[in-house]
């Protein structure tokens, strides 16, 4: 008389949601897994389930719902587990990968009043599995409220947005930028001798290439002497 092996299957494998990290590993929950089919003569001392080898591996590392996932590793231990049984890998199991979150940062430049509007730029933090900007479906755009009449006693404000990627929920961090005043160069006066009672000229050079030239005179009337524009 020949006796097959009774095959074992397992039930209660539960396969753990998680978050994108690029590769197709999955966790496993196997708290609450048995072995479906023992012999009801045979006791836990000759037939159990080995857990400590079982792997899952999704079908797909990207973002999505109720991807299949392999389940390999489960073992039988005991007296009888060679000599009267075999175990059947559980399927049919699935579970969800959602988006990982990067961060995108806009610069913060340092200009001195006047300069040009300056480039802002994107900073990455949150890629995974070495992954970087290259993976964005879509770059983000980012902006200043700086302008080039902007005052050194206001903080513009830089942004980004737009960047969109298939595996990742996008964050924007905003920036600023720091207007340091502009340094004024000396106003020189000069005039030509003149006679008493005859205007002369006063020229200036210097300065501002902008703005309204105020003059701070001291002790013109007991002079007897005047300015005009």
């Amino acid at each position: 008389v020949s006796i097959a092996k009774r095959n074992l299957t397992v039930s209660s494998v539960v396969v753990v949601n998680k978050e994108y990290d690029g590769n197709q590993t999955a966790s496993l929950n196997l708290s609450a897994a048995a072995l479906v089919g023992v012999a009801s003569w045979d006791n836990p001392a000759n037939i159990a389930l080995a857990t400590t080898s079982a792997t899952g591996t999704f079908w797909s590392p990207g973002v999505g719902n109720n991807i299949g996932v392999t389940v390999s590793g489960l073992a039988l231990m005991g007296s009888k587990a060679a000599s009267s049984y075999t175990i059947s890998q559980p399927t049919g199991l699935t579970a969800n990968i959602g988006r990982a979150t990067v961060t995108v940062s806009a610069s913060s430049p340092f200009v001195t009043y006047g300069d040009p509007i300056p480039t802002i730029t994107p900073s990455y933090n949150g890629f995974v599995n070495g992954e970087n900007q290259s993976v964005l479906t879509t770059s983000p755009t980012c902006v200043t409220t700086y302008t080039t009449t902007s005052s050194a006693s206001t903080t513009p404000t830089t942004s980004c947005s737009g960047a969109a990627a298939a595996n990742y929920n996008v964050v924007y961090v905003p920036g600023s930028v720091t207007i340091a005043k502009a340094t004024q160069s000396a106003l020189t006066l000069t005039s030509t001798n003149g006679t008493y009672g005859t205007p002369i000229t006063l020229t200036a050079s210097g300065g501002s290439t902008s703005g309204v030239l105020t003059f701070v005179t001291s002790n013109l009337t007991a002079l007897g002497c005047s300015i005009t524009n």
